[in-house]
């Protein structure tokens, strides 16, 4: 099984999803309120309370979106990607 992690971070909304295979198992969208930070990481902890998947069983984390690279929710993302993605792989 391989299971990603696929953010989408746009101007008005974000959404994560937990996929597995192409088939999306868990979802959760916001709305952009200048504090992606705390909704990111409520969102993944969420999503493996509720799946009950391991986290270390990601293996990977992407970013899309129409969000601008210089949007303060979008770099902060970015940087929630970078670090989720080092501590998996330093299993």
């Amino acid at each position: 099984m391989t299971y990603i992690l696929k953010l989408t971070v746009n101007q008005e909304s974000s959404i994560l999803r937990l996929v597995e295979d192409e088939k999306v198992l868990q979802e959760i969208s916001w709305t952009e309120e200048r504090d992606m930070g705390k909704q990111l990481l409520t969102a993944l902890k969420r999503i493996f309370d509720e799946t009950g998947i391991d986290k270390l069983s990601v293996k990977e984390f992407t970013l899309d979106g129409d969000a601008q690279e210089n949007f303060t929710s979008r770099r902060i993302a970015e940087t929630v990607q970078k670090v989720y993605t080092f501590a998996i792989n330093q299993k």
